[in-house]
């Protein structure tokens, strides 16, 4: 079990520095001319060609055939002598190597996905030269922005089945948004994207999925851990996330709302997931007829400023019979969410942004039997009402301190992920039935020990009773 205990008197915590592959000069992103983020690209990464060919043919040599990680490949851009020596690579291996980053156009996108392609496969001279035709049949005579969407496309079609659905799911997020890792997995778990009935284990699998599709130079890690392994945050570049909603677009993986309508091919009837990535203010009645109508929509997930809609239309949302995913990442102002009419299949709910001056949840919200993640972080709850105590699949709560919670704590039996919960607002009860959670794993407390406490001698006993109990579940 993990306990996280915090203490308003401690210092802050330490910033670190975010890693991303957009400190490059050849990856910063222009975002309104991919046309010239290419140009620039190929400009850049094409000076000294010949030295920095051959440079790059023996980096990419040395770091496909030893099996290494290729992400070290985003710094083209600085030139041949930040890459190093050439090192050794076979010479046929070194001709085809060289072959293939001519068929890229010196365009630094083109070369890390290439790298990320052949990194999945045999290092022999016969397998790089199919490759190599397969580049030369698709791009020849291509401008270069279509020869880098092509190259995307080999890169696409060389995913494994489950790994393209992961990657499709990034069009759900608005362009430049830094995608926070561990949400991503629990919504690919959400919508089944991961396989597997023990939820750990899926966490642990999505999270292979996610390295994979870094390691493949599809997904760019923003941010990593204090341990630099385990990356928090992450994003795709500009132009591999169009090249990804456009594929999402057309095979009917995601609607989106962009502003001036809905995403080429909308129709009502094949909505499933529907991402809304800007303000709909002046629409909004029209969206919820759209959403009340489309009877597949799995997915709902709301950016931009829309408090109008999410204000008006919220019950309707939770009332949805197919929708398991309910991600609000507008600002809300002085509304609640309103009412449960009946059951639905609903997994997963965030309030994530800001829900200022919304008090309270649904007094029905028990009718949610399905869900597994509740995350109201960004709402200013006072309390939760005493019927989420009867959610029996609920494994995930993440409220802010301030909120009170019901004192039946123990029935949440499936709860493994409690977070973050000031025990100087909590009742001695409350506190005595988190020791109950047999299958609790990680806790997140704040706990000053107020001396306000009318019962501080029985604050304390509680406290440290629970916390020794809970770590004899392990």
């Amino acid at each position: 079990m993990r306990l996280l205990a915090h203490s308003r008197a401690a210092s802050p915590l330490r910033k670190h520095r975010a890693h991303s592959l957009s400190s490059s000069p050849c990856h910063r992103t222009h975002r309104r001319n991919p046309q010239r983020l290419l140009h620039r690209g190929q400009q850049s990464c094409t000076r000294s060609s010949a030295s920095l060919s051959v440079t790059l043919c023996s980096r990419l040599c040395r770091l496909l055939s030893s099996g290494s990680d290729v992400s070290s490949l985003a710094t083209v851009g600085h030139g041949a002598a930040v890459l190093g020596h050439h090192g050794n690579c076979h010479p046929d291996l070194r001709k085809v190597s060289d072959d293939i980053l001519k068929k890229c156009c010196g365009l630094p996108l083109a070369i890390i996905s290439i790298a990320g392609l052949l990194a999945n496969r045999s290092k022999t001279v016969e397998v790089w030269v199919n490759v190599l035709r397969s580049i030369a049949a698709a791009i020849d005579k291509d401008s270069p922005i279509d020869k880098m969407k092509r190259i995307l496309l080999l890169s696409y079609f060389d995913l494994p089945h489950h790994l393209k659905s992961c990657l499709l799911y990034l069009s759900v997020f608005p362009e430049d948004y830094s995608i926070d890792c561990r949400r991503l997995i629990l919504l690919w778990v959400a919508e089944a994207l991961i396989p597997g009935q023990d939820r750990e284990s899926m966490e642990q699998l999505g999270r292979s999925y996610l390295n994979e599709l870094i390691n493949r130079s599809l997904v760019q890690p923003t941010k990593v851990g204090a341990d630099g392994t385990i990356v928090k945050q992450c994003r795709a570049h500009d132009v591999i996330l169009e090249f990804i909603v456009s594929k999402a677009v057309e095979d009917n993986f995601v609607t989106i709302w962009n502003g001036n309508g809905f995403s080429k091919n909308y129709s009502l009837n094949k909505i499933r997931r529907l991402s809304i990535q800007k303000d709909i203010s002046v629409r909004a009645e029209e969206i919820s007829k759209t959403i009340k109508n489309a009877a597949h929509i799995r997915l709902i997930n709301i950016f931009g400023f829309n408090s109008v809609l999410v204000e008006k239309h919220a019950s309707e949302f939770l009332n949805g019979q197919v929708l398991q995913v309910l991600n609000i990442e507008s600002q809300v102002v002085g509304y609640n969410l309103g009412h449960v009419k009946s059951f639905g299949q609903l997994k997963y709910l965030r309030a994530g942004h800001q829900f200022i001056g919304v008090t309270k949840l649904p007094e029905d919200i028990e009718k949610l039997q399905h869900v597994e993640t509740l995350d109201l972080r960004g709402a200013y709850l006072e309390n939760l009402p005493a019927s989420i105590m009867l959610l029996q699949k609920l494994v995930r709560l993440f409220v802010r301190d301030s909120v009170h919670l019901p004192d039946e704590i123990r029935n949440l039996q499936a709860l493994e992920e409690l977070s973050m919960i000031n025990l100087d607002i909590q009742s001695v009860e409350f506190i005595q039935g988190l020791g109950d959670l047999t299958n609790l794993r990680v806790l997140e407390i704040d706990w000053s020990c107020s001396r306000k406490l009318r019962d501080m001698e029985g604050h304390k006993k509680a406290c440290i009773s629970t916390v020794s109990r809970l770590f004899r579940h392990l």
